[in-house]
């Protein structure tokens, strides 16, 4: 198995150059790793500056008695429906949708003979109160009658109250009867100074773990300036486990568990292994990333 990793060329021969080659690349690619983790760095950077002045800018909201502020909104999106029940005689529908809060209608456009319309349309709402529920009701348009009901949703704001924005499914129903599916964004924002100092402390985390990151990658590569450093180091080994080649460089890496880094802490095994050992865990980390 480990000659075929060394083998490049696949002529059943190990030569000096293969094996340089091999140590070369991962040098190649930490150095790369390094530049793209660097750019994730100032992209977060950015992102804590513009979500630090939002805190400043909102830094004396005003709250009503009911613990939000005057400002508090529902900001909607209509993306789309689908497996509505037919309500024309040619087996279709043509479906609008009537959102319902506090009182306040709005009603998008309307989709001709389709069961899966798509919408994209955007809508907002001033909110009140954290009690008040969003009435999600779906219509089918009909020029020559009543229009008729396909089905409804109701949505309590205060399942928003996290200031997450969501994209989801919500199933519609008529009575008993479930009569299909609407996809809606929702953003709720009852404080915007608590909206943007949440996003901050998070990007912070982010940028924290992530200059853990970096400060190991670093170490890394430094020891490329000694000779056959990570071989004497016995780093190839501990560069493999931790798959530091294979971690995005998004943004997303760093949300799933901001406190916790990707990497793990370093591991020095020269007294544990001998040459031959680390030898073997050169040509096999290098070699078998892709």
């Amino acid at each position: 198995m480990l000659f075929n990793l060394i083998d490049i060329d696949e002529d059943e021969k190990i030569t000096l150059q293969e094996f340089i080659l091999s140590y070369v690349t991962l040098e190649e690619k930490l150095r790369l790793k390094k530049i793209k983790l660097q750019k994730l760095d100032d992209d977060l950077r950015g992102l804590a500056e513009k979500y630090y002045k939002g805190m400043n800018e909102n830094r004396g909201e005003i709250m009503t008695s009911e613990g939000i502020t005057k400002s508090a909104s529902l900001d909607i999106k209509l993306l789309e429906a689908k497996d509505l029940k037919p309500m024309d005689f040619n087996g279709t529908s043509d479906p609008y949708v009537i959102f319902e809060l506090g009182g306040k209608k709005l009603t998008s456009s309307y989709k001709t003979e389709i069961l899966d319309p798509v919408w994209n349309e955007e809508y907002s709402f001033h909110v009140t109160s954290r009690n008040m529920i969003l009435n999600v009701e779906v219509w089918s348009q009909d020029a020559y009658a009543q229009h008729d009901f396909e089905g409804s949703v109701k949505i309590p704001i205060s399942e928003l109250e996290d200031q997450k924005k969501i994209d989801r499914w919500f199933e519609i129903s008529n009575g008993d009867e479930k009569t299909g599916y609407i996809r809606l964004c929702l953003h709720y924002i009852h404080s915007k100074y608590k909206f943007f100092s949440d996003l901050y402390n998070n990007t912070n985390d982010q940028i924290s773990s992530l200059q853990g990151d970096i400060s190991e990658l670093n170490r890394y590569y430094d020891l490329f300036e000694k000779p056959f450093g990570i071989l004497l180091y016995g780093e190839i080994e501990s560069i493999l486990e931790k798959r530091i080649l294979d971690r995005g460089e998004e943004v997303s890496t760093y949300m799933i568990n901001p406190k916790k880094s990707v990497f793990v802490s370093p591991r020095f095994s020269v007294a544990k292994s001998g040459f031959a050992h680390k030898m073997e865990n050169v040509l096999r980390g290098t070699l078998s990333i892709n």
